[in-house]
């Protein structure tokens, strides 16, 4: 087994992952929910592993982000009409709503942040 070393870059460090939003949800496909549970469960426990070195863990969890493959796959299409009329806010994220969360993470904002599941959905997640 490789043993794994934080980051030397300074006495602090942070890495956001992201799972997917169908595994905090009641909406869950297997492929999506084992994938998503997986990933939200390594983040806490590689928070609680490497809080005392100072690195903070956290995940950032999409919901539909208006980017250009997924509007070239579904724009003006029924599956695209379904996402929007499935999420409170109406409309999709843009991809700087996600790394402005990613960066708020990777900030000494939120330097007492780990273990956390940030969710950027538009309230999807709410529903």
């Amino acid at each position: 087994m490789r043993t794994v070393r934080p980051p030397s870059t300074g006495p602090r460090a942070s890495g956001p992952l992201r799972p997917s939003r169908k595994s905090v949800t009641k909406r869950r496909t297997q492929p999506a929910s084992a994938s998503g549970a997986a990933i939200m469960a390594m983040t806490k426990n590689a928070a609680l592993h490497w809080a005392t070195a100072g690195v903070r863990v956290n995940a950032v969890v999409p919901g539909f982000i208006g980017t250009r493959a997924l509007l070239d796959r579904y724009g003006n299409t029924e599956r695209h009409s379904a996402m929007l009329a499935n999420t409170p806010m109406r409309r999709l994220g843009r991809p700087e709503e996600v790394a402005a969360a990613v960066a708020h993470l990777a900030s000494d904002d939120s330097g007492y942040t780990t273990g956390s599941e940030l969710l950027v959905d538009g309230g999807w997640s709410a529903r």
